[in-house]
């Protein structure tokens, strides 16, 4: 049976419902520049994939499907009918899983930075970085992953935002991101694309390598949906475009 997702809530409730979903060897901690905005017009809620964050192992998801599953449960716990959703890298991911199984309860859907499917030749890539997390642990990877999350001129220019994210990739437990990983590694959307008929906006970075820009541009064009491309960005568009990124999405979620 899949555990209720554990929600961090802000805002009032008697506003609107937006769920936020984070990346890979992330936390909630990531959307705290937009939290402070939109919590002024939402009831916000977050949450920490297992092992990552303050989350335990417990109730680890092995799926997307698991993981909507969780999260639908844990809306539901709060007696949560309608939502919007904003998620970037694996929680783009689980925003489409949601938008094809609970379509009349999703009202407006941002999908950042995510694949809708990987290619076989980029599935080995997840499995080598996952058997060296599981051998070495997760630090093992944190500057490589922050050097693929920001571009270069980024980093060099707001270190301690870097320094923030990579905090929150090492403090992620090894078996918190084989499982999310993958997740990651294995989803392929593409046969509920057909299915997914809410309004959706797609936010692309000219400079991300783990969803490139054109693959983005290939979903919207499936989805028929919104793209907004951002330049010069990679895969943590939220931070390397902030004020770009919290103006799209509050304009579009409105």
């Amino acid at each position: 049976m899949t555990m209720p997702m554990k929600f961090h809530t802000q805002g009032s409730s008697d506003s609107p419902v937006l769920v936020l979903g984070n990346s890979l060897a992330s936390s909630m901690a990531m959307w705290a520049p937009q939290i402070a905005v939109w919590r002024e017009h939402y009831q916000v809620l977050c949450f920490d994939y297992a092992g990552h964050g303050q989350a335990s192992m417990d109730g680890a998801c092995t799926t997307v499907a698991e993981l909507a599953d969780s999260v639908r449960a844990g809306l539901d716990a709060q007696g949560i009918d309608r939502f919007r959703y904003v998620g970037l890298s694996l929680g783009g991911m689980l925003g489409l899983q949601l938008a094809a199984t609970v379509p009349a309860r999703l009202q407006k859907l941002v999908v950042a930075n995510a694949k809708y499917y990987q290619a076989d030749a980029d599935r080995q890539p997840w499995m080598e970085r996952i058997a060296k997390v599981e051998l070495d642990g997760v630090e093992s990877i944190a500057d490589a992953t922050v050097a693929r999350w920001l571009t270069a001129p980024f980093i060099a220019s707001h270190p301690q935002t870097a320094a923030l994210l990579r905090s929150m990739i090492a403090g992620t437990s090894r078996q918190g991101y084989a499982a999310a990983a993958a997740i990651v590694r294995d989803i392929d959307f593409r046969p509920l694309l057909p299915s997914i008929t809410c309004p959706t906006l797609l936010i692309s970075g000219s400079d991300d390598m783990a969803a490139p820009a054109a693959h983005m541009a290939e979903l919207a064009a499936a989805m028929q949906a919104q793209h907004l491309a951002l330049s010069p960005c990679a895969h943590i568009s939220n931070h390397e475009c902030e004020a770009e990124f919290t103006a799209a999405v509050s304009d579009f979620l409105r």
